[in-house]
């Protein structure tokens, strides 16, 4: 028998959803449509980003974070047993905004967290590690309200590949501070974690296409971004992503098998 309350279902962000839902990835994953039905939907996440397939058009309005540039004011970041997920606080008048590409309004950033194992493909090669910057449509309230909502989420994805060439980034020795599930710590200085820093000024090039989140509740509200040039990790510190600990052990290949496209189109904006 399947197991599949293994793993408590903890929010990447805060208490938005959370829901109470338990889950497990390996096995158990096959078993999501009996915790939420939308996991058994036709615009599951993650996918293959097939290049044969994507619809190469140029981008009509350039992709744009808004303030990526400022540096956040507090970090912390905390191991929830499924993956680490940072939470970044920026001055009221200074908030982090995703909008243009192929969006419909403005996005306001709830958070981030990783995937090691990494969820996308594209053209069925794996990156050793997936994050995701998470917004919520700023016609809504809170990324509560938004996640039920069409057109309520937007993720921006980026993969990370493993060189010789990167260098150590001292964000991610934060985890040395977090190997056991539950623990958190914030940052003393949270400038560390400035995001135009970590991902560039030109968000192109980049697919997108409309999915889900690829957790429980799986939600068919997410505009999927994923950034097709991989940033660069060494592999002494893509070793500490892959020591934390979860629950039950170490949280090894946190991802979501690649799901059905079916008739969903992949576009690559240049």
């Amino acid at each position: 028998m399947i197991l599949l309350v293994l793993t408590v279902f903890s929010s990447f962000f805060s208490a938005a959803w959370a829901d109470g839902l338990y889950f497990t990835y390996g096995l158990g994953v096959e078993q999501w449509g009996m915790i939420s039905k939308y996991c058994d939907g036709q615009r599951q996440s993650p996918i293959d980003l097939d290049t044969s397939i994507a619809k190469n058009v140029t981008e009509p309005k350039r992709l744009q974070l808004v303030n990526a540039a400022v540096n956040p004011t507090k970090v912390t970041v905390k191991n929830n047993g499924i993956t680490v997920a940072f939470a970044l606080t920026y001055p009221p008048s200074k908030q982090l905004v995703l909008r243009g590409g192929p969006l419909e309004g403005e996005f306001k950033f709830a958070g981030l967290h990783f995937h090691w194992g990494c969820e996308h493909s594209e053209d069925h090669q794996r990156h050793p590690m997936e994050m995701h910057l998470v917004f919520y449509n700023q016609d809504y309230k809170s990324v509560d309200e938004a996640q039920f909502q069409e057109n309520g989420l937007a993720v921006l994805g980026y993969f990370f590949a493993n060189s010789t060439k990167a260098k150590n980034q001292r964000w991610i020795d934060s985890l040395q501070s977090i190997k056991k599930t539950g623990s958190s710590y914030t940052f003393v200085h949270p400038q560390y974690m400035n995001i135009a820093k970590l991902v560039g000024s030109d968000l192109r090039p980049y697919f997108s296409y409309d999915g889900s989140l690829t957790t429980p509740p799986c939600y068919e509200t997410v505009t999927w971004l994923v950034h097709r040039e991989p940033l660069l990790i060494t592999n002494k510190q893509l070793k500490l992503f892959q020591s934390l600990r979860g629950k039950f052990g170490y949280m090894r290949d946190n991802y979501r098998p690649i799901q059905t496209l079916n008739d969903r189109e992949i576009t690559l904006y240049h």
